[in-house]
């Protein structure tokens, strides 16, 4: 699948897996994922990697200080074969 995330900085390709464990209209994905077999030094990372889409330039958590990464729209397609 193709993933975008609203006011991120770009896309990327996630594998899915469609599960009861999590509700419809949710999507939820590990981070730092990359391919060991894509050439050096980004590995595909800037391809299959979460942070390729999302935006860590802010707004930030008043708390934290940390970016805004959870609970963002996001617009998922199907990529062709």
């Amino acid at each position: 699948m193709h993933l975008e995330v609203a006011r991120g900085k770009g896309a990327c390709r996630l594998r899915v897996k469609l599960t009861d464990a999590t509700p419809p209209d949710v999507v939820n994905t590990g981070m730092g994922w990359w391919l060991p077999s894509d050439p050096a030094p980004e590995r595909g990372a800037l391809d299959v990697n979460i942070n390729a889409a999302l935006n860590y330039s802010g707004p930030y958590d008043p708390i934290s200080g940390s970016s805004d990464i959870r609970g963002l729209a996001c617009r998922v397609t199907a990529i062709e074969a």
